[in-house]
């Protein structure tokens, strides 16, 4: 994790590596690396090296086939990383993108588009106002 800005994680891996809670967040903040654990269909966790914790929910849908839902979000996150998104914004982009791939049987042909994750996005808009701060890991 030393030599990566950010790391994607399924939770049994992690905890397994890394051990609970509070190891993961402590490995976040001294490899200096943003750790996104992943947790199916009870979603994702982000943990920054500044010691800050954003839980996400996973989408609520029907599930076909989960095959490669952890690779779709890994994808996504580091795609909308590279279009500029925040690590936080990266993260539940790519929930969408995974939750939308268990859609349809196949990793492949589950995998859903740019149209269709913004089209969840926009009629699930995500609140701002009163949105609570971050909760402090360290």
């Amino acid at each position: 994790m030393s030599a990566a800005d950010h790391a994607v994680v399924g939770r049994p891996l992690a905890v397994a590596l890394l051990g609970g809670e509070p190891a993961l967040a402590q490995a976040a903040a001294d490899h200096d690396v943003h750790l996104v654990v992943t947790d199916g269909s009870r979603g994702w966790t982000l943990l920054t090296p500044a010691g800050e914790r954003h839980d996400g929910p996973a989408i609520e849908i029907d599930t076909v086939d989960a095959t490669g839902a952890g690779d779709c979000f890994t994808g996504a996150y580091c795609a909308e990383l590279d279009r500029g998104r925040s690590p936080l914004e990266a993260a539940r982009f790519a929930a969408v993108a995974a939750g939308l791939s268990c859609t349809r049987p196949g990793a492949r042909d589950g995998l859903p588009d740019r149209r269709a994750i913004e089209s969840w996005l926009a009629a699930h808009p995500h609140p701002t106002p009163g949105t609570p701060e971050p909760t402090r890991t360290r």
